[in-house]
C-alpha cells in the first residue's frame, strides 16, 4: 500500500482534539494516482468534506497533517482515502484504497474501559471486579493511557542494529520481510494497525534544533547483546529474535509482566480470573483477556492462532543455527 491514514488517537472523549495524518509508505506495487481523503458522517462538516492528496506523496516523511478535529456524539468514525491506484503500471477503478477507524466516547477512563470489554467480550461480573481491584488497576491504567493515545496506524521503523542478519535462506526482498512481519503483527493485535517500515528515517531535526521521532517508534534488530527489550518512554524496541516483538510491543504499551521481576521461576501472577496463560507471563503465545482490555485489542482466533505459529515458525527457520 502507497498510502497510509491515521487518526492520532484511537479512542478519544466526545470533543476531545485529534489530528489526521497522510503518509506515503515506501515500496509496494501501489502509487496512487489521483485521491483524496474524508470522514463519514462525523457530524463535523469539516471532517466530511474531501481533503486532496495528490502531492503529498513525496512530503517529508512526516506526511501530511490536518486538523485539529473534534466531535461532539459517541461512536465509530471511518476516515477514507479513495482514489485511483496504479498496480505494477496498470491503472485501477477509483474507490478507496485505505481506511482507519476512531472511537469517540463520553467516558474514557479506565473503569469504563473495563465495562466496555466486559460487554463486548462477554466477561464475566468477577473478571470485572478484578479489573477493577486496587492491586490490578495500578497495574493496567497506564498502559490503558498509553494504548488509547496511540493513532490508529502505528508507524515502526526497522533497522539492523548492525550488519543485516543472514537469514538463511534469505528473503526474496526486504519489502517481503516487511509484509511478513506486518501480517504477523496484525495476527498479534488484533483492530491495531501495525506497519513496519524498513530502513526508514524515524528522526528529523526540526528547524530551532532539537531531533525529534517522526514515526511512532524504532525498532532495532540484532545489534548488540543477546537479550530482547523495550525503553517505552525513548520508544525503542531491541529484538534479538523478531517473533519477541509480540511480548516487547506489550512493554511499548507499558504492559507489565505477570510475574515479579527478579523471580527466576517466573511464577505467574496477577492474571485473571481462571486464566492461566499470558505472552507477558512468557508462558503462552497470546494475550490473556486483562492485557487485551487495557491494550484495547480482540481475541485471536484458534485459524488466527495457527496462522499465527505458520508465520513464527517461518521466521525463526530462517535465522543463523548460532
Amino acid at each position: 500500500m502507497s498510502v497510509l491514514i491515521s487518526a492520532s488517537k484511537r479512542v478519544v472523549k466526545v470533543g476531545q482534539k485529534f489530528t489526521i495524518r497522510v503518509v506515503a509508505a515506501e515500496g509496494g506495487p501501489f502509487k496512487v494516482t489521483s485521491g483524496s481523503w474524508s470522514g463519514q458522517n462525523t457530524g463535523n462538516t469539516e471532517l466530511d468534506k474531501e481533503h486532496d492528496i495528490i502531492g503529498h506523496q513525496k512530503a517529508p516523511p512526516s506526511g501530511k497533517l490536518w486538523g485539529p478535529f473534534s466531535i461532539d456524539k459517541p461512536g465509530t468514525y471511518t476516515f477514507t482515502v479513495k482514489g485511483t491506484s496504479e498496480f505494477l503500471g496498470k491503472v485501477g477503478p477509483q474507490g478507496v484504497i485505505t481506511q482507519c477507524h476512531l472511537e469517540v466516547r463520553e467516558d474514557t477512563t479506565y473503569f469504563a474501559q473495563v465495562d466496555w470489554f466486559k460487554d463486548k467480550f462477554g466477561m464475566s461480573a468477577e473478571w470485572q471486579a478484578w479489573m477493577k481491584s486496587d492491586e490490578i488497576h495500578f497495574r493496567y491504567v497506564n498502559a490503558w493511557a498509553r494504548a488509547r493515545a496511540i493513532p490508529t496506524m502505528v508507524r515502526l521503523a526497522l533497522r539492523y542494529g548492525g550488519d543485516p542478519v543472514k537469514y538463511d535462506p534469505p528473503w526474496k526482498s526486504e519489502s517481503q520481510h516487511m509484509d511478513e512481519l506486518n501480517k504477523f503483527a496484525a495476527l498479534c493485535f488484533p483492530g491495531l494497525g501495525i506497519a513496519f517500515e524498513f530502513n526508514a528515517d524515524p528522526f528529523i531535526t526540526t528547524p530551532d534544533g532539537p531531533t525529534v521521532l517522526i514515526t511512532d517508534g524504532l525498532v532495532e534488530v540484532r545489534g548488540e547483546g543477546k537479550t530482547s527489550n523495550t525503553d517505552s518512554n525513548s520508544k525503542k524496541i531491541y529484538l534479538y529474535f523478531e517473533p519477541i516483538f509480540r511480548h516487547e510491543f506489550g512493554h511499548f504499551l507499558n504492559i507489565l509482566h505477570h510475574y515479579d521481576d527478579g523471580d527466576p521461576k517466573l511464577t505467574p501472577k496477577f492474571m485473571p480470573p481462571f486464566e492461566t496463560t499470558c505472552t507477558m507471563a512468557r508462558n503462552g503465545d497470546s494475550y490473556c483477556s486483562g492485557c487485551r482490555a487495557a491494550m484495547h485489542i480482540g481475541q485471536i482466533t484458534v485459524d488466527e492462532s495457527k496462522q499465527l505459529a505458520a508465520i513464527v515458525n517461518g521466521i525463526n527457520k530462517r535465522y543463523p543455527k548460532e
